[in-house]
C-alpha cells in the first residue's frame, strides 16, 4: 500500500515537471544567449563573417584529403598513398578504382559539399530579409554568394562523377 502511494507521488511529480518544462520558451530555437542564424545576420560585419565562413568551405573541398585531391591526382598514376592512420581500405579504394557504396570517404565528401551549399544558401536567404544593409552591398554580396554556389556545384559535378552511383 505504501509502495503504490509512493509511486503515485513520483508519477505526479514527473508529470508536473514534464508539463512545466515543455513550454515554448524551453524549446526556443533562437535564444538570446547564443548567436544563431535567426539572430546573427543584422549588420554588414555579420554578413562579412557569414560570407567568409561560406568561402572558407572551399578549403574543405580543396584540402589535401578533400574530394578534389582524391578524385583528381590520387586516382591517377602520379601519386602514391603512404597513409598510416585512418580508414585505409576506403582511401585505397580511390587508388584502385574500387569505390563501393559504404565508403566513408565518399560520405565525407558529400557532407562537405552539402555543408558548403548550406553555408552559401544561409547567407543568400538572410540577405533577402536584411533591412539594415545598403542596397549596393546587398547586390555585391548576393553576386558573390551566387558565384560561389555555382562554383561549388560545378566542382561537385566535375569531381563528383567518380563517386556517383
Amino acid at each position: 500500500m505504501k509502495g503504490i502511494h509512493h509511486f503515485k507521488k513520483i508519477a505526479l511529480l514527473l508529470f508536473v515537471v514534464l508539463f512545466v518544462s515543455c513550454g515554448k520558451s524551453f524549446t526556443d530555437l533562437a535564444p538570446i544567449s547564443n548567436a544563431n542564424t535567426n539572430n546573427f545576420y543584422k549588420t554588414e560585419a555579420d554578413f562579412e563573417s557569414g560570407i567568409t565562413a561560406a568561402m572558407n568551405t572551399l578549403y574543405g573541398v580543396y584540402a589535401p584529403e578533400g574530394p578534389v585531391s582524391y578524385t583528381g591526382e590520387l586516382m591517377g598514376d602520379n601519386a602514391t598513398l603512404y597513409i598510416i592512420a585512418g580508414a585505409q581500405a576506403d582511401k585505397h579504394a580511390f587508388r584502385d578504382y574500387a569505390i563501393q557504396t559504404p565508403n566513408t570517404m565518399v560520405y565525407a565528401f558529400w557532407r562537405q559539399f552539402y555543408s558548403a551549399l548550406f553555408a552559401v544558401n544561409t547567407v543568400l536567404d538572410k540577405l533577402q530579409t536584411a533591412t539594415q544593409l545598403d542596397l549596393e552591398y546587398k547586390k555585391v554580396a548576393e553576386a558573390e554568394m551566387r558565384f560561389l554556389r555555382g562554383f561549388i556545384i560545378l566542382i561537385w559535378f566535375v569531381y563528383g562523377e567518380e563517386f556517383r552511383w
